[in-house]
């Protein structure tokens, strides 16, 4: 009788084993994935209910929680998918080294796509994310991730907090030529003459109010506050014969165009738009600097495991930052994975067929 039922279990785990390493299994297993990683790309991703309820309603928003939808990636039904895929490579490949002989490439790339899951699979599952806001001359030494203090282990500190800006802002004059079917836009500068090609004319704007009135009295043009709630700018154009100027308003952005004077103007104002900003910072141990390192925008401070990206500012009194904290185990496997897909590939593609045909020379 135990024979019996070893012999059933026997039977009942190398089928297991045959399905699991089935390439039927590898379809379905594809079938799948790929539309649910399509629908994942589509649907907004760890935002907020109401944000889905607005953009897709109370309804499908109910759907997206129950089936994790608003997490693909990171559901539990995606991740025994992704695990069973990875079973799948590995069964694949034992079967396939040991009923036939195979190329050390074709080994390194079905190890390394199995590498490439078990990285994925840490950085859903081990990755760290948190958000520090520091004042300068301020450090810290923890995040707070999902409610929980993590320690890093260092010091951080905001030594200084700089904002770069561009000199010339984000101001542009669009100007409308009769007969053209695109009006050009023109970035500028005050009291500098402008050509504007095709047209015979040249324009320069000669003042700038942030907040603009006019006094019927005096008949002159003053600013209310420094603030811009009404920016205008004075534009003065030349050309063939016409020599006038005239204000242009940003809040009333119809074109400033009549049988009289036939260019058509158009002021587009925006508030200074930060070139870059930086955060200056050092690392403390032990109550010593043991780095400095500037944080900008594409350019992380990476120290101990930890990732710190510039992610928000002071726009006000440009004293204090925002730093994204992230710490993913998964990222050196991922890399290493995909660096050893690529060696697997070049020996596959390049290596093994010379080696073949050196053989058949040689015979």
């Amino acid at each position: 009788m135990p024979l019996r039922v070893l012999k059933k279990a026997a039977g009942a785990f190398q089928k297991f084993g045959e399905f699991i390493a089935s390439v039927r299994l590898t379809v379905v297993l594809l079938f799948v994935l790929i539309p649910v990683a399509i629908l994942g790309t589509l649907i907004p991703q760890g935002r907020e209910y109401a944000e889905y309820a607005e953009k897709f309603g109370f309804k499908w928003t109910g759907l997206f929680y129950q089936l994790h939808l608003n997490t693909v990636f990171l559901s539990p039904w995606f991740l025994v998918l992704i695990v069973l895929l990875g079973a799948n490579i590995l069964g694949c490949l034992i079967v396939s080294v040991v009923r036939k002989k195979r190329t050390f490439g074709f080994i390194l790339v079905h190890l390394s796509l199995i590498l490439l899951i078990v990285g994925g699979l840490m950085s859903a599952t081990m990755r760290i994310k948190g958000d520090l806001t520091l004042n300068e001359g301020q450090s810290a030494s923890s995040i707070t991730h999902r409610e929980k203090t993590i320690p890093l282990g260092f010091e951080l500190r905001l030594k200084d907090f700089e904002l770069q800006h561009y000199e010339d802002g984000m101001e542009k004059l669009v100007i409308a030529i009769p007969g053209e079917k695109q009006a050009a836009e023109y970035r500028f500068r005050k009291n500098i003459w402008t050509e504007i090609p095709g047209a015979n004319f040249q324009f320069r704007v000669e003042q700038f109010i942030p907040d603009f009135r006019f006094d019927m009295a005096s008949r002159t043009a003053y600013s209310a506050s420094d603030e811009p709630n009404n920016p205008a700018i004075l534009v003065h154009m030349k050309g063939k014969d016409e020599d006038y100027t005239e204000w242009v308003f940003s809040n009333f952005s119809d074109f400033h165009m009549t049988k009289e004077r036939p260019i058509g103007l158009k002021y587009i104002w925006a508030q200074d738009t930060p070139k870059a900003f930086i955060s200056h910072v050092e690392i403390l141990e032990g109550g010593k600097v043991v780095r400095e390192q500037s944080i900008r925008v594409n350019h992380p401070l990476r120290y101990k495991g930890f990732s710190f990206y510039q992610a928000s500012y002071d726009s006000q009194a440009e004293k204090w930052t925002g730093l994204a904290v992230v710490q993913d185990p998964g990222t050196v496997v991922i890399f290493t994975s995909i660096i050893t897909i690529m060696l697997g590939l070049t020996l596959n593609i390049y290596f093994h067929p010379a080696r073949k045909k050196n053989r058949k020379l040689e015979t």
